[in-house]
């Protein structure tokens, strides 16, 4: 048991430092309403109210709080369950979408809606715990397609 943790244990602490800049970009976004280029026409780091999903999906602001609330709720008991279980492969990747879409609630709850604050012009704009999501979701995906002897939902 400890030596997965000692394998898996930066992993985690990487994630927590990442959604803690996350927080403070946020935060900081929010307070200024700064606008920074960062690479002309291609990245700014700028405050962006958004109500709705992914890719501005438009779907009912209180329908996606709530929503977001439940399936991080159920990801977190998924994570608990998997503790405890042999399939440990999957721990990493829930950890970072517990994270990010925790982030993004205490946005929804807090202030009605998400703030994102990275503009990839002609692209997107969202954050780090976005990035965090994509990343654990890929990486979950990654695990149920190509580990078959180790699926985490079977």
């Amino acid at each position: 048991m400890f030596s997965n943790i000692k394998k898996t244990a930066p992993l985690y602490i990487l994630a927590v430092f990442f959604i803690s800049i996350d927080r403070f970009l946020k935060l900081y976004f929010l307070n200024t309403g700064g606008e920074y280029t960062v690479i002309d026409k291609i990245l700014k780091l700028r405050f962006v109210k958004n109500t709705y999903i992914a890719f501005s999906i438009p779907i009912s602001p209180i329908f996606v709080k709530y929503l977001s609330l439940i399936i991080t709720l159920f990801l977190i008991y998924l994570f608990i369950k998997f503790i405890h279980s042999s399939k440990k492969r999957g721990l990493v990747p829930l950890f970072l979408i517990i994270l990010g879409s925790s982030s993004n609630i205490l946005d929804r709850f807090s202030y009605g809606f998400v703030i994102d604050y990275i503009d990839l012009s002609k692209f997107a704009i969202f954050n780090i715990a976005d990035s965090m999501i994509f990343l654990g979701v890929s990486a979950l995906i990654y695990i149920q397609v190509c580990h078959k002897e180790d699926k985490i939902f079977s």
